[in-house]
């Protein structure tokens, strides 16, 4: 092994970026090594790199693609206050919109506004109707 890891590094250097490079470095060497050791548990492999098991998991499931990845995104849950006039009554309902991946709000509002056909829509503060409507949004794009 090398006395001085950075003789590649010219003086005067920024300290924050080598630092993270040398990071990145000693992750990508620990996710590599946890990748070629798959029967070994993240318990013991913590132990191993004196790190606790969670930042194990984080760099495993970043630099490793062998092994299992971390839970997945359940997407984009947001919740409307929708009113609308028809037939020259005023209605209101509270609109729930799930999203199996990640969407703006934005366009989920404007989602909802083109299939209730009103611009009256704004993110549900709690407000209490006696109309209670779930949608996915693959459902109002028809």
């Amino acid at each position: 092994m090398k006395r001085d890891a950075f003789d590649d590094v010219d003086c005067p250097f920024n300290y924050k970026a080598e630092l993270q490079k040398a990071h990145e470095a000693l992750k990508a060497k620990v996710g590599k090594y946890v990748s070629a050791n798959q029967a070994t548990g993240y318990r013991e492999l913590a132990k191993q790199f004196h790190m606790s098991p969670a930042a194990l998991c984080t760099i495993a499931k970043k630099y490793s693609r062998k092994r299992k990845l971390g839970r997945l995104s359940r997407g984009t849950t947001a919740t409307f206050y929708v009113r609308q006039k028809i037939e020259g009554k005023e209605l209101e309902a509270v609109v729930t919109v799930t999203a199996h991946e990640k969407i703006p709000i934005k366009v989920m509002r404007s989602c909802v506004a083109r299939y209730f056909k009103t611009d009256d829509v704004s993110l549900s503060s709690g407000m209490k109707t006696d109309r209670h409507l779930q949608y996915r949004y693959e459902e109002l794009q028809r």
